[in-house]
Parts: structure tokens; C-alpha cells; sequence
């Protein structure tokens, strides 16, 4: 038995699936709005799993959530929306209480895995998020089509313009209500922001493919997809909408349980969201 943790700003939700070759919950997610307390949050969590194994052992968990991992990956280092779980004990608390290995990692880059390994992009790819906020990762694989590296892109540099813009906080921020409630007019004046912002993108990091995923992107999908043909790239949407984040943390445990252990690995703390 396998576990995925998708923790959000908002809710968080628990899975299991029996192996790790096909996404097959053995039963529907669990879902809990956040209480924004650290203990009552942690032990929800656990106990999540728990209730989903039953008797079964549960050999190894996955957690994504938003934010900037410590170096070892053993807790959050800086979450906006989760600041409750700063600094608090993500990984060994969970460990100890169901007795296996945790993987932990930023959203985006277990997003992106989820991807990787369970959707239908087979090339490197960058994988970017469109919802309240934006962030993303690229996916890279070897000869042989495996995952061989994946790297959370620094939000700065390839997001910060792009979400004023047109991510979620940014619209709710310019006019001062939120997403849904924009006129088309409106609509279509992000759209054509987010647009130019998509070309630049391509034209300064040249990445082979896009996926995309979140809220804004689901809801815009022929949109976001109208662009493979002007960027001159295959441009698509994730197939696994609300899933996408339990997706993810199943294809971080696929990507840790495979990853040689001398892989390189990226420095987190130099990309803190602000």
C-alpha cells in the first residue's frame, strides 16, 4: 500500500493505491478542510492513512505541498499559505507513527512527477501551474525515456511577471474581486496577457514540451492548448484536474524509490517564494 498527501492552502487530502504502476485508489480520497493547527492537521493526516491501509502495510508516503522544502526535506522552510507548518515536522512524525519511508517535495515538482510518470507526455517537459498561483518544474528523462531529473523552476525569474498578471492572487489583487466573477471582457484581457507571457516563456527557456495544471488552466483548457500551434511546441493540459496534487506525490514516491542516490539535486532555499 502506497499513500499520497496533497496538502493545499485551503484542504488536504489523503489516497492509497495498492502499486505504483497505474493511479487505482482503493478507495475515494479523504478530504478535510485545514484547521490551521499544526497537531490537529499532522494527526489528521496519519490517521487518513491508517483508516485507508487497514491492515494492510503501508510501504512508503508522498506529500506535496506549496511552498519551499528545507534542504533534507524534512519540513516546510517557507509556505504563504501554510504557516502554521513552518518549520513544524513534516516527514519523521508521519515516519515513525506508519513505520515506513516519507517523501516530501514542493507541489509543483510532485506535480510535474505525477505527469511524468502517469500521463501522456513521454519527452522532457516543463510543467507549470496556473491557479491562485503559478509555479512549476521541469522534467527531464535519459535515454531510456525514465525520469532521470527533475528541478523546481525558480519562481522569480520564470513566474513573478506571468502571476501579477494572470494567476489567480494577481486578478483578485487588480480587480479586487476574484477570478470567477470577471466580465469576458475582462477575461479576455488576462487572456491576452497570459498569452504573450506564454511566447516569452517559450522564447526565453525553450523548453521541448508544456504541460499544465491548476484551477485557471483546467478551466481555460482550450485556451492554454490553442498555443501548440504559435509556440511552435506540443502545449497541453493535465488530464487529472482536482488530482493532479495526489497524482503527484505517487509519482514523487516512483521517482524516489527509482532515483540513484548520488542524482543531483537543487537548492530550494535559493528560490523562496515571496
Amino acid at each position: 500500500m502506497y499513500i499520497s498527501v496533497d496538502m493545499g492552502g485551503t484542504n488536504t487530502r489523503v489516497a492509497g493505491i495498492q502499486d505504483l504502476e497505474s493511479i487505482d485508489y482503493v478507495d475515494e480520497p479523504v478530504r478535510r478542510r485545514n484547521t490551521m493547527n499544526y497537531e490537529n492537521d499532522l494527526d489528521f493526516i496519519v490517521e487518513s492513512a491508517r483508516k485507508i491501509a487497514g491492515r494492510e502495510a503501508i510501504k512508503a508516503v508522498g506529500i506535496g505541498t506549496p511552498g519551499t522544502p528545507n534542504p533534507d526535506r524534512t519540513r516546510i522552510a517557507s509556505a504563504i499559505h501554510l504557516p502554521f507548518w513552518n518549520d513544524q515536522p513534516l516527514t519523521e512524525p508521519i515516519s515513525e507513527s506508519l513505520d515506513c519511508p516519507v517523501f516530501f517535495e514542493n507541489d509543483a515538482v510532485t506535480a510535474g512527477l505525477g505527469e511524468a510518470y502517469y500521463g501522456n507526455q513521454q519527452s522532457d517537459f516543463h510543467y507549470l501551474i496556473w491557479g491562485t498561483g503559478m509555479g512549476g518544474a521541469s522534467i527531464e528523462r535519459d535515454e531510456d525515456g525514465k525520469v532521470s531529473y527533475v528541478e523546481k523552476l525558480n519562481w522569480r525569474e520564470h513566474f513573478y511577471e506571468w502571476g501579477v498578471d494572470c494567476c489567480g492572487a494577481g486578478i483578485e489583487k487588480k480587480y479586487g474581486r476574484a477570478p470567477e466573477t470577471l466580465s469576458e471582457e475582462e477575461w479576455h484581457r488576462v487572456r491576452v496577457k497570459f498569452g504573450a507571457h506564454l511566447l516569452k516563456y517559450v522564447e526565453n527557456f525553450g523548453p521541448d514540451a508544456m504541460v499544465f495544471g491548476g484551477g485557471l488552466a483546467d478551466k481555460h483548457r482550450d485556451y492554454v492548448e490553442s498555443f501548440a500551434r504559435l509556440a511552435q511546441i506540443d502545449v497541453s493540459v493535465s488530464d487529472f484536474g482536482n488530482d493532479s496534487g495526489i497524482v503527484g506525490s505517487f509519482g514523487l514516491i516512483r521517482y524516489e524509490i527509482d532515483r540513484p542516490q548520488d542524482a543531483p539535486r537543487y537548492d530550494t532555499l535559493a528560490d523562496v517564494e515571496e
